[in-house]
């Protein structure tokens, strides 16, 4: 079971990185890190609206 943990944590490091930090040249950051936080929460705001208003129009077109 140690060998699996160590491989999970290694792959985690290849994948993430192993900070987790955005560069210091990237303008946004990344999800878990955003430099911009009302932008990202403006988008994530606009993506539920957008999904609300997909569903309300196939019930309404479907008759549901």
């Amino acid at each position: 079971m140690a060998e699996k943990k160590d491989s999970m944590q290694e792959l985690e490091e290849r994948v993430m990185g192993e900070d987790d930090i955005p560069a210091p040249e990237d303008e946004y950051g990344n999800i878990h890190h955003p430099k911009k936080k009302l932008l990202t929460g403006a988008l994530y705001t606009l993506a539920l609206a957008a999904v609300l208003a997909a569903a309300a129009f196939f019930t309404k077109l479907f008759g549901a």
